[in-house]
């Protein structure tokens, strides 16, 4: 590396870092971790899920996207899991010592197929901050029936004396009980609706509550509970018969909260993401072999385009 001539070109008081290759990737990942102080040296971690995080694929929305989502509607192996759990640990605990970091911070993975076909994480970089998928996190939080980590945060910001601290501690209970439960509970997924390659008028109004049956979307229904999504015991046939709908319901159905542009509005290619997909489904919406979209989940995301664009 060092031999390129294009070194000599930089300041003398500039650090040049190099990482290793990582060669074979089979997959993105990335973490949410809480460090909860205890004293002046001490502190305790606790985790939220790893998920699936496929990258620069064009099933979804035609062309390469950098991310189009998160899936824990599937649980990583064992192997990745403790990888997860130890180092998340050890990060916090360093950040902690290093710094007095308290709260939130994301850690993000790579994870590596090695040639005897292990797989190894390999991190990339943190986030010391709440991040994007905390929102969801709580949800997976409130599925597993464990106190959500971004509670933990506010708590820890605004608790001067370490009152309320102690007392979510003591809620909190074992903190090796809530990270497996964190770890090795299934959670929610998230879809991104990415702006369309060429300018597109959006003909229906997609925001809120549908039924989607593996086949076809039915809705939207208004007047729903947002985490009434989330519950393991949906009444679908309850739903159907209030709004007087006759449909025969299948293991497939999941209920999906959509978040989209208003209708008459014109969107035109763009980076930013226009909207979301989320839900909580036993059946992977993102492939858990390689980083790529499941057909259950592509024919989620192609039904909800189609009737956003169509008239």
């Amino acid at each position: 590396v060092m031999k390129n001539k294009i070194w000599k070109n930089i300041p003398k008081n500039e650090k040049i870092k190099i990482s290793p290759e990582v060669k074979n990737i089979y997959y993105h990942t990335s973490g949410s971790v809480c460090v909860i102080p205890r004293d002046d040296k001490n502190c305790i971690v606790i985790l939220d899920p790893l998920g699936h995080k496929p990258t620069g694929i064009k099933e979804l929305q035609g062309k390469d996207t950098t991310g189009v989502g998160n899936d824990w509607s599937t649980i990583w192996s064992e192997e990745i899991q403790q990888q997860y759990k130890l180092s998340a640990i050890a990060i916090g605990k360093e950040l902690y010592r290093l710094f007095g970091f308290t709260g939130i911070f994301g850690p993000d993975y790579i994870i590596e197929k090695t040639e005897d076909n292990k797989f190894v994480l390999r991190l990339t970089e943190l986030n010391p901050r709440c991040l994007g998928t905390t929102p969801y996190h709580t949800i997976n939080a409130l599925i597993a029936n464990r106190i959500p980590t971004e509670l933990v945060y506010y708590i820890l910001k605004l608790d001067s004396d370490g009152l309320y601290t102690n007392k979510l501690l003591s809620l909190i209970g074992n903190i090796d009980n809530y990270n497996n439960i964190s770890l090795y509970t299934k959670g929610c997924f998230y879809i991104k609706i990415c702006s369309p390659t060429n300018s597109k008028k959006i003909q229906n109004d997609m925001n809120g509550f549908f039924i989607f049956t593996g086949q076809k979307i039915i809705g939207p229904f208004k007047n729903l509970n947002y985490f009434d999504i989330f519950s393991k015991n949906i009444n679908y046939q309850k739903i159907l018969q209030y709004f007087d709908i006759v449909d025969k319901y299948n293991d497939d159905w999941i209920m999906i909260y959509v978040k989209a542009p208003n209708k008459g509005d014109i969107l035109k290619a763009s980076l930013v993401t226009i909207g979301y997909i989320i839900g909580y489904s036993n059946n992977a919406i993102f492939s858990t072999d390689r980083p790529t979209v499941t057909r259950y989940g592509k024919k989620l995301y192609d039904l909800v385009i189609t009737k956003m664009y169509n008239p």
